[in-house]
């Protein structure tokens, strides 16, 4: 499985759920119907691009007979499977836990689709409804189909992106395919991960998004995307991490400034990193909502 179309494709579908629902939410037209009709057309115009992206030319690595390499990945691969059936399991029939999402991740969602808008009550105003929220879109798609019932497999829809920007990272560290692949599957091994990933918070999504942008970065940077994709989905991905969380604000800001000042001084900045700027402040835009209707972005 190509390791980097992977992550391209995991990325860009979060990018078409939540950005999709966060222009619904900004201009008040947050409804069912909207926002399904909203994700035919992005997924079109997404698709678009995809199929005039040139092939990416990125060999495998994987050694053609059968290696030890094949029994690593089965093996991590076992593993990680088990541990992502029981988590499965725990989101179907657990209840919804964890003070953060019981307090102030689901109601905001909860609040903003009963009003078919982003734009709270000043005097009423809360830390969640003001805040960056882009990984929080995902419980509002899942309470848009089933209410409450598949809630909490919200940060599971990030895991892709999670076990793919950390196979990216190997690959580009010089490991072998199918043992990049490995290396991706076991951050299902860490034991956070595993306590956070049916709680309705955020941290295992904000994560996935950071070590998205980051491989994105640098694959960017190594000139191993094709142009102009390369660029627009790197700061695309800059742009959404820090609108997962405050405490990503620094980290991508660092990503934002190394990859335009690089990009500046090799003498490559072009249209491509304007509209990828484009996308940048549509994941960061939770901010420019917070300035504009309270006069502080934070």
């Amino acid at each position: 499985i190509p390791i980097n179309r992977t992550l391209l494709a995991s990325f860009w579908t979060f990018v078409q759920l939540s950005g999709g629902l966060a222009i619904l939410g900004w201009i008040g037209w947050l409804n069912p119907a909207v926002a399904v009709l909203t994700q035919v057309a992005m997924t079109v115009v997404v698709w678009v691009f995809a199929l005039r992206m040139p092939k990416m030319e990125t060999p495998s690595t994987d050694e053609p007979t059968p290696s030890p390499d094949r029994w690593a990945l089965i093996a991590v691969g076992v593993i990680a499977g088990l541990i992502l059936i029981r988590t499965l399991g725990y989101a179907l029939f657990l209840p919804i836990d964890g003070s953060d999402g019981a307090s102030y991740h689901l109601p905001s969602v909860i609040e903003a689709l009963d009003n078919g808008d982003f734009r709270p009550d000043a005097s009423t105003v809360t830390l969640a409804q003001a805040g960056p929220r882009s990984v929080d879109m995902l419980y509002l798609w899942l309470i848009l189909g089933r209410g409450l019932d598949l809630v909490l497999f919200g940060q599971l829809l990030t895991l892709p992106i999670a076990v793919a920007a950390v196979a990216s990272l190997a690959k580009m560290a010089g490991v072998r395919d199918r043992l990049a692949w490995a290396a991706g599957l076991s951050v299902l091994f860490i034991p956070v991960v595993i306590a956070q990933l049916t709680v309705a918070y955020v941290d295992v999504g904000s994560g996935a998004l950071l070590l998205a942008a980051v491989a994105l970065t640098l694959l960017h940077l190594r000139d191993d995307l094709p142009r102009p994709w390369g660029v627009i989905s790197a700061l695309a991905a800059i742009g959404f991490a820090a609108g997962a969380k405050y405490s990503l604000v620094l980290p991508a800001a660092l990503l934002f400034l190394w990859l335009l000042g690089f990009d500046g001084w090799r003498r490559r900045l072009a249209w491509a990193h304007l509209a990828g700027v484009v996308v940048f402040l549509l994941g960061v835009g939770w901010y420019i909502s917070a300035l504009v209707e309270f006069g502080n972005p934070t």
